[in-house]
């Protein structure tokens, strides 16, 4: 709090949890001008002979503190020279690997910071990036990490200190469960003697630290009956189309074994029977089930003993692992697409393979979509105009406005045409840079794209109607997943082999798994 370090003792009142212990070393003027938290200070009692992880509340904070510490560090001559020189060899064989899976990039940023010590690490990386920071990190060429609070969940990344600069996570404040994670770095059995934690707190904020510090454990509740048709509605679907149910009745009595069930009066649930006939219901309306006995003709009433069955479109649904919520918009999307299927271009195929959940946001600016819109060929414009994005629209998109209807059809088609960059094989960096968004959404983006390609491709197979897609699609998601030239393909069939060392093999005389 301030400068005051507060020690942590279990149980007790708020008087008793919190003692005061020591004060934090004073920072000289020149470093207080630029680190007013202090952060460097508690950052540099500990390294360079120990590991520190610095949790930041944003990407961006991330970024910024590890430059931070790097110029304070620069202040100290001494210093500089005796961590510069602390395993150089392996920091330049790091920025070098960088450099390499970056085809020739690498972040400006880390470029400053690994020769002191330093990284970042959040979603704005690429997973080739990350992997190499983490390794780095676990092998000692990395001492210190500034991470969001990712990382405390998915990586093991022990440390001597672990460093949270703010309470909050971007909006959201912390949860006691985030703080145990971050904290449970510190001090990892097996990896160290002993660890400890900070949690940096102004003086008007100190009101909210017990609710993240001492505040009792989290009770794990089912969710199964929220989401609309992702919860229950798509279990009901699953179970149908499994043979595991046939009747209402059956699904009563499997959904009467689930943590649901036994948690309703706690959830404040309505009676079992009634959350059953609610999602069928919704499947009906949805055209995902029908009574097995029904015809055009009949209009059947259902009880508990109709035996139900998956519809044309729900057996698809299942198939292609599809969202319930965007069967129905898929299903349209592809039907509409199907008479004037543009083939002159990839740009067509993949605006049908963006994910829909990833096209929800949108990263665009106005004059960077414009831009992009006015260097397109005349094949990307004319899917453009069929989607109803014609120069007009992008005019009044300069102008301010972007009317809110075509809102999500301009969200997709910029994610499409970030696609279309990478299928002709340029560097996610170069991608990156031109449409404004972190090599990691890039990366996240062609990752996504290709799962859903895959997914669409099966979905597909169980409409008799979509068999041109079956036929485009099959050998298009295997491509996504990598967007080079399909001449590499069989060699990025090889285990570690990627787009770049494929390139130099091809280039070598080697062109598939037998020549090598």
């Amino acid at each position: 709090v301030g400068s005051d370090v507060m020690a942590v003792k279990a149980g007790g009142g708020t008087e008793e949890q919190f003692k005061f212990c020591r004060k934090a070393k004073e920072a000289e003027q020149p470093v207080k001008q630029m680190d007013e938290d202090g952060v460097s200070e508690l950052v540099l009692e500990v390294f360079p002979a120990h590991s520190v992880l610095l949790f930041c509340d944003s990407k961006k904070r991330c970024e910024n503190v590890s430059e931070l510490v790097a110029r304070v560090i620069s202040l100290n001559p001494d210093m500089t020279t005796s961590i510069g020189e602390h395993k150089k060899e392996e920091k330049i064989a790091l920025l070098n690997a960088l450099k390499s899976e970056g085809s020739g990039f690498i972040c400006p940023t880390l470029r400053r910071t690994i020769p002191y010590g330093l990284a970042y690490h959040h979603s704005g990386l690429t997973m080739d990036e990350r992997k190499l920071l983490e390794e780095s990190f676990l092998s000692g060429t990395i001492g210190v990490l500034c991470c969001t609070s990712t990382l405390a969940a998915g990586v093991n990344l022990p440390a001597r200190r672990v460093i949270i600069r703010s309470p909050f996570m971007g909006r959201n404040q912390l949860t006691n469960a985030q703080y145990k994670q971050m904290v449970g770095r510190a001090g990892r059995a097996g990896f160290d003697t002993h660890g400890e934690s900070f949690l940096l707190v102004k003086q008007n904020l100190t009101r909210i630290v017990p609710d993240i510090v001492t505040a009792p454990v989290e009770k794990c509740v089912s969710s199964l009956h929220r989401g609309g048709g992702r919860g229950l509605p798509s279990l009901i679907l699953n179970c149908l189309h499994l043979g595991l149910v046939l009747t209402p009745g059956e699904i009563t009595q499997l959904i009467s074994s689930s943590l649901m069930t036994l948690q309703s009066s706690l959830l404040s649930l309505p009676p079992l029977p009634s959350l059953v006939s609610d999602s069928l219901q919704h499947l009906f309306t949805s055209s995902m089930v029908m009574a097995s006995d029904e015809t055009d003709l009949t209009q059947q009433v259902i009880s508990s003993t109709t035996p139900l069955a998956p519809t044309k479109l729900g057996r698809a649904c299942v198939t292609g692992n599809i969202d319930i919520t965007w069967a129905a918009r898929l299903y349209s999307d592809l039907s509409t697409a199907r008479p004037g299927l543009a083939v002159d271009t990839s740009l067509h195929l993949l605006y049908l393979v963006t994910p829909y959940d990833i096209a929800e946001r949108s990263v665009f600016t106005a004059s960077t979509y414009h831009n992009i819109y006015m260097e397109l060929d005349e094949p990307e414009l004319a899917v453009a105009r069929g989607l109803g994005i014609t120069e007009g629209v992008m005019v009044g998109l300069i102008m301010g406005r972007g009317g809110k209807k075509l809102q999500p059809v301009l969200s997709r088609l910029y994610y499409a045409l970030m696609l279309l960059d990478l299928w002709r094989a340029q560097p996610i960096y170069s991608v990156a840079e031109k449409f404004q968004v972190s090599r990691g959404e890039v990366q996240a983006l062609m990752a996504s794209a290709a799962s859903f390609s895959s997914c669409v491709f099966h979905f597909c197979q169980e409409v008799e109607e979509f068999w041109a897609y079956q036929e485009l699609l099959e050998p298009f998601s295997r491509r996504l997943a990598h967007c080079c030239s399909p001449e590499l393909l069989p060699l990025l069939d090889l285990p570690g082999v990627k787009a770049g060392r494929a390139r130099q093999l091809h280039r070598a005389g080697f062109v598939g798994v037998g020549d090598i």
